[in-house]
Order: C-alpha cells, then structure tokens, then sequence
C-alpha cells in the first residue's frame, strides 16, 4: 500500500510540473535574427504628379516575432513585472508590464528587437540572461528568478529585384516607407 501511494505522488507531482508554465516569451526562448536586402524600383502616378525611385533596401527579422509576450505561472498574485537584461555594451535594459493573471502573461508585447531613437531592444545576438521581477498590488517583490534566451543569426536573406507601380507617392519620396511595402511584398525574403 505505502508503494502504491507513492507512485501516486510522484504521478502527481509530474503532471503538476508538466503543466507548470516555465518562463519564456510567447512560449519561445529561442529566436533567429535575419538581415534583408534588395532592390526596389517605383513608379508613382497621382494625377499629373509623377515620380520614380530605384531603393537598396536593407532591413532584419526576427523570427518568430520582434515583439511577444511574456509568459509564466506565478507563485503569488501579481500585479506588475519587470524584465530586464544587460547589453554588451554594460547597459541594463529594462522592460515593464502589467500582468494578466487570467492568461499567465504580460498585459503588453514586449519590444525583443526593434531599436529606434526612444526605445532599445531586450535582447540581442547570443545568449542572455533575462531576468525578471513580479510585485503584488503594494509594490512588494513577491517572486524574481531568471532565464536564458538564445538569439542565432540566420544570415542575410536576399530578396529578389522588384518593380512596382502605384498611386502613392509616398513610396516615391520615402526610402524607409518603400522599403517596408517592399519587404511585405517579398514576404521577407522568405523564399
């Protein structure tokens, strides 16, 4: 009898830790970089207004997704996480988010990739370290802990030249504008 309750714990106990949720972004915690590049030829045509443009795009992916959500199963309620992560350059990067308690996850996608003039990426080519900080409603730390995200590089990918005819003149005046339609175009170079 004392055998058969112990295999019944130790049942119990996999499929528990088999439904608890580790942490991870939208499930992943590994992630592939691309670059891109091409040529873009537009012919723009509004009107009396006309306009031609030849690009050399270049842009990146990031595979799944530039942006996610970060997943995990809490030991207490929460109302908020903190997700940072240090850079190569000594620079800690910080990532803050409400938390849905119903779907395990932050309220927010969580910028992974994308670096602009107001915002930095969380991570970056490598392995990093992610750590992160969940607070209850009184701002109290209630769990922290960390985990490993892998981010590989997958090369260039390189689009085929395309040609394209629009009423937008836009695409003729905005390198940027055109380069992404041309990216969309070309299914990231996914060939």
């Amino acid at each position: 009898m004392n055998l058969q309750i112990l295999f019944a714990q130790v049942f119990i106990g996999i499929i528990y830790s088999s439904l608890t949720l580790a942490a991870s972004f939208d499930g992943r915690t590994e992630f592939t970089h691309f670059d891109l590049q091409g040529e873009f030829s537009v012919s723009c045509m509004s009107g009396q207004e006309r306009g031609h443009a030849i690009y050399q795009c270049r842009g990146y992916l990031m595979e799944p997704s530039s942006f996610a959500y970060f997943y995990h199963d809490p030991n207490a309620s929460v109302e908020r996480v903190e997700l940072s992560a240090m850079n190569k350059k000594g620079q800690k990067i910080l990532k803050k988010s409400n938390w849905n308690s119903q779907e395990n996850r932050t309220e927010k996608r969580i910028n992974l990739w994308v670096e602009t003039l107001f915002q930095k990426p969380l991570l970056e080519l490598g392995d990093n370290k992610v750590q992160f900080v969940f607070f209850n409603k009184k701002n109290q730390i209630v769990e922290s802990d960390e985990f490993m995200v892998r981010v590989d590089n997958g090369g260039l990918r390189e689009c085929h030249s395309r040609s394209h005819f629009t009423s937008d003149m836009q695409m003729c005046n905005s390198g940027a504008f055109a380069c992404d339609e041309y990216f969309y175009l070309e299914n990231d170079c996914n060939y």
